[in-house]
């Protein structure tokens, strides 16, 4: 078989261009039907969730500002994880030259006495602080499994 003949042609409707065509094309590619016990535990699965929404007014506001709110903390856990990773990276570097203090990442201890800070005790070991970083990083992943489920609850 020669080159020209290996290759089918791409047939692509006017005002249209091939990413779409082949989005197009799986759209509408039919799908195989579900068994009758699926589609009851799929309908079993949809009433449950929707029998968890309040039937009156005031009810529902209160339901859907809990999820709102859930929604904004998942948000925050989220930029705080993805900050104390890319910390974590600098951190292990610091760790990795094996150096017994530092003066870029420490954890200060402060007591807030008469209006002032007082520094109580302070940790700039790059390996203990990349525990305790660690450490925080594990509750917030827990945190954040917990906010999902309670989302899609």
């Amino acid at each position: 078989m020669s080159k020209e003949n290996s290759k089918a042609p791409l047939t692509v409707a006017k005002g249209v261009n091939n990413a779409q065509a082949e989005t197009a094309k799986e759209i509408t590619t039919p799908e195989v039907p579900k068994s009758l016990e699926e589609l009851q535990k799929e309908n079993e699965e949809l009433k449950q969730k929707l029998s968890v929404i309040p039937s009156d007014l005031e009810n529902k506001i209160q339901y859907f500002n809990r999820k709102k709110d859930l929604i904004r903390k998942l948000a925050v856990i989220q930029d705080n994880k993805e900050s104390i990773f890319k910390h974590l990276d600098n951190i292990a570097q610091l760790a990795a030259a094996n150096d017994f203090s530092n003066e870029r990442y420490f954890i200060v201890i402060t007591d807030k006495e008469n209006y002032r800070d007082n520094e109580v005790f302070k940790i700039a070991n790059p390996v203990i602080v990349g525990e305790v970083l660690s450490f925080i990083l594990g509750r917030i992943e827990t945190k954040e499994e917990a906010i999902k489920r309670e989302i899609e609850a």
